[in-house]
């Protein structure tokens, strides 16, 4: 393609950078923020007041930081879920099911152990899973490095078997007295303490540890490096020794963990719920995907997931207060990650492309 004196031509990328994912990452969420202007404009409301309002809530009211916080703890672990395997060139879209196996370990435990103190059944909570989130992850991994068997087939399989396993369980044997479709209450031993006088639960913490942890891991440690070469060279981690199954299995394992402890997080780290909401019989574990979003833009760096997961967390439920304060439609938030989504998949072209300018210089001959 030609603009005036410059020709324009896709090459092959040579050699892919982090500050070329980051490019591309940050010229999506530009693109974002440009195409959901379009909603504001929709609705008669000038963009710059519209995101005026979005920060101002999120980042800057009590109840808005808050609720960002909160929230921020869950999108963290399922975005690190995501992280870890792909890192080790495995896609995690299991992280739905491996919440839901999360929250049924929590609220199962809970209440089997109704009678224990705290400081013995929340550990119990947290490491019963673990346990089932790790299983669920190496499972997959498993059949994906040793069979060669499709990962994704075999997730989403497994998070609609989860999936039905909760809504059998929240319609039956744990329905909660009141009828509705959602499980008993957790006892409140079972509940996890909050900061101060907030509604936030100290796992907030246990999230950002685990960011910090897993970046040194990867960079720092023989196994991440290990880890990291079988994603970006799988061939060279072969004839260096590495155990493709070895690395698939535990990618996928510790993602699969790290998805189960969002799952007891949100049961038993949401004040005023505590329990598995009927929310989740209607929409199968929709948040857990957003990891996979957070996931790209922080260029699989759990350090940079921090900030990520805080940043887009905010905006989320500062689309959300745009329905109160500025009467913009239900549903702004998941337009906005929805939108998102799609750059994100449009930039993936890039990865293995980019663009090229060429100046076409004539000679006093007329040739080119």
């Amino acid at each position: 393609m030609k603009i005036g004196p410059y020709k324009i031509k896709f090459e092959d990328r040579l050699k892919f950078t982090a500050l070329d994912a980051t490019r591309i990452a940050l010229f999506s969420v530009i693109l974002t923020l440009i195409a959901f202007s379009a909603f504001f404009w929709k609705e008669g409301i000038n963009p710059i007041k519209g995101y005026s309002e979005m920060f101002t809530y999120a980042f800057a009211t009590a109840s808005g930081i808050e609720l960002t916080i909160r929230r921020m703890a869950f999108m963290l672990f399922v975005t690190l879920a995501f992280i870890i395997p792909m890192r080790g060139g495995i896609w995690n879209v299991g992280a739905p099911g491996q919440l839901y196996i999360g929250m049924l370990a929590a609220v199962g435990i809970g209440i089997w152990g109704k009678g224990l103190p705290p400081g013995i059944l929340i550990p119990l909570m947290f490491l019963a899973a673990i346990i089932g989130g790790g299983i669920l992850g190496a499972f997959v991994g498993y059949l994906k490095e040793k069979m060669n068997v499709n990962e994704i087939v075999v997730a989403l399989m497994l998070n609609l078997i989860m999936y039905y396993l909760v809504k059998y369980l929240i319609e039956g044997p744990w329905m909660d007295r009141s009828g509705r479709p959602e499980s008993t209450q957790l006892p409140h031993a079972a509940r996890l303490p909050m900061i101060s006088d907030s509604l936030i639960p100290y796992t907030i913490f246990l999230a950002i540890a685990l960011g910090i942890i897993l970046y040194f891991f990867l960079s720092k440690t023989s196994f991440g490096y290990q880890i990291r070469l079988m994603g970006t060279n799988p061939n060279a981690a072969r004839y260096s020794g590495v155990s493709r199954v070895k690395i698939g299995v535990v990618t996928m394992m510790m993602g699969g963990a790290l998805a189960a402890i969002a799952g007891v997080h949100q049961v038993a780290g949401i004040a005023g719920v505590y329990r598995i909401h009927r929310y989740f019989a209607k929409f199968p574990g929709t948040w857990a995907y957003y990891g996979i979003v957070f996931g790209l833009i922080a260029v699989l760096n759990p350090m940079a997931a921090i900030v990520v997961c805080f940043l887009f967390t905010g905006m989320q439920v500062g689309t959300m207060a745009l329905q109160g304060r500025l009467g913009m439609g239900y549903g702004a938030d998941l337009a906005l990650i929805g939108i998102l989504m799609i750059f994100l998949v449009a930039g993936q072209f890039f990865y293995r492309r980019k663009i090229v300018f060429s100046k076409e210089i004539t000679t006093a001959d007329g040739e080119i």
